[in-house]
């Protein structure tokens, strides 16, 4: 059996399985960020080299070059790659809540929950502003305009009524 991991959890594939090449490269990308996010949040991304990423992988390092052209390339996809993940674990989580109040309480609960399975994100988004800018760009991007796209269906629905429509971008 050969083991699939993703930050959050590790699972068994039957050897029997047979992927396609194009199943095979997009798993193999996926496990060198997974193992590109784990080492960033052991050892920053200052101490995140190949060797170290590769080798939490299980993979050679030449093997990195396929899918990434460099290191940086790499980095500049683990924050956005994880923080839509982690959006996604708040949108599942606040499906079928009824009002902005309830959603934005269980999006900060799922927040955490995702934080607490995947510890290493603090760091990944914390140093990313500075060893990873285009990834943090992004990150910060996306969450800002889904934010402010909860936060204008709001208050067209009249739950909050105290901000005026142009100040819902700075919230």
């Amino acid at each position: 059996m050969a083991t699939v991991s993703t930050p959050r959890k590790t699972r068994k594939v039957s050897a029997s399985v047979q992927l396609t090449r194009e199943e095979r490269a997009a798993r193999t990308r996926e496990q060198l960020l997974v193992s590109a996010a784990r080492v960033v949040g052991e050892y920053g991304y200052r101490d995140a080299s190949i060797q170290r990423i590769t080798a939490d992988a299980g993979m050679a390092q030449g093997t990195f070059y396929l899918y990434f052209e460099s290191r940086q390339a790499l980095f500049d996809e683990v924050l956005p790659h994880f923080g839509l993940q982690m959006l996604e674990v708040v949108r599942e989580r606040a499906h079928g809540a009824k009002g902005f109040f309830e959603v934005e309480e269980i999006g900060v609960r799922a927040v955490f929950e995702y934080l607490f399975d995947n510890p290493w994100f603090w760091r990944v988004l914390n140093e990313a502003e500075i060893e990873a800018p285009t990834a943090w760009a992004r990150h910060h991007s996306e969450v800002t305009r889904r934010y402010t796209k909860f936060l204008h269906r709001a208050r067209a629905e009249g739950e909050i009524t105290a901000y005026a429509e142009s100040e819902l971008g700075t919230l």
